[in-house]
């Protein structure tokens, strides 16, 4: 990251610069999942009141579901957050619509319960 600061002057404001650079920032959570319906996401979205950049956007999806194929209109929530994995999956799961929703998390923090590493 790049600061450019002008004109500051008195040690307080130096002081707290330092302060605030030296702070490591908390891994990202980038989460992804699919509702059934717009008002489903909306409900989603409501619940995780800890998301932000929240996306949604209408998508096709296809899985296999019951021994088949399915293809069924969905949409598709995606947000960032700073919460650990294991509260967003509680969070998403007891507001999610569906029995068994799809939730794909990809985290900077290789230190995560979850990590498995880098897919190449």
């Amino acid at each position: 990251r790049l600061l450019l600061l002008s004109s500051l002057r008195g040690s307080s404001v130096r002081g707290s610069l330092r302060t605030a650079m030296a702070m490591p920032s908390p891994p990202v959570l980038r989460v992804t999942t699919t509702e059934e319906s717009s008002s489903a996401a909306e409900r989603l979205c409501e619940a995780l009141g800890f998301a932000t950049q929240v996306t949604r956007e209408e998508i096709h999806s296809f899985y296999w579901w019951e021994g088949a194929v399915q293809s069924e209109p969905e949409v598709r929530v995606s947000f960032e957050t700073s919460e650990p994995f294991e509260s967003v999956l509680r969070a998403v799961e007891a507001a999610h619509s569906y029995d068994v929703p799809m939730i794909l998390a990809d985290t900077s923090d290789k230190g995560a319960a979850h990590w498995k590493g880098v897919i190449r």
